[in-house]
C-alpha cells in the first residue's frame, strides 16, 4: 500500500472515532440544555399553573414533611420558572434519594420521582451507543 493510501486510511480512523465523540458530547450537551423542558414534558407532576405570588417556602418544606414524614430532607430548590414546582430533595429510610414535587403557594406535594431523570437516560443509551459501534468497527475491520 503506498505511503498516501496509509495516510488516508489513518485519516479515516482518527476521523471516525474523533468524530463520533464529538457527536455524544455534542448530542448529551443538547439534551443537557434541555434537559428541565423535557422533563416538563414527561413529567405531568412537575406542571403548576403560571405562579403570580413568590414561593411560599414554609409551605413548600411542610408539605414534604407531611408527605414523607420519616425522610431526611437534604434540600430545597426554587422551581425553575414561573410554571414549574418547586423540588424538595429527601432521603427516605429506606435509602433512596428522591425529588418531590411541592407546588410552590399552596404546599401541596404533586408526586415525586428518582433522580435518574431523562438526561441520565438519554446520555447514558448514547454512551452505551459509541461504545456498541465502536467495538462493532473494531471487532469487523479488515486486517
Amino acid at each position: 500500500m503506498s505511503r498516501t493510501k496509509q495516510l488516508f486510511a489513518i485519516h479515516g480512523w482518527v476521523g471516525l472515532v474523533f468524530g463520533l465523540m464529538l457527536s455524544v458530547i455534542c448530542f448529551s450537551g443538547a439534551v443537557a440544555v434541555l434537559s428541565h423542558e423535557f422533563d416538563r414534558l414527561l413529567n405531568p407532576d412537575i406542571r403548576v399553573e403560571k405562579l403570580e405570588e413568590p414561593v411560599a417556602w414554609s409551605g413548600v418544606l411542610a408539605g414534604a414533611r407531611h408527605a414523607f414524614p420519616t425522610a431526611e430532607v437534604s434540600g430545597v430548590s426554587a422551581p425553575l420558572g414561573s410554571r414549574f414546582a418547586a423540588q424538595v430533595g429527601i432521603k427516605t429510610n429506606l435509602g433512596q434519594t428522591r425529588r418531590v414535587y411541592v407546588h410552590p403557594q399552596i404546599g401541596d406535594v404533586q408526586g415525586h420521582t428518582s433522580y435518574l431523570n431523562i438526561v441520565f437516560l438519554v446520555v447514558f443509551a448514547a454512551m452505551i451507543l459509541a461504545i456498541v459501534i465502536l467495538w462493532l468497527r473494531m471487532a469487523f475491520r479488515r486486517p
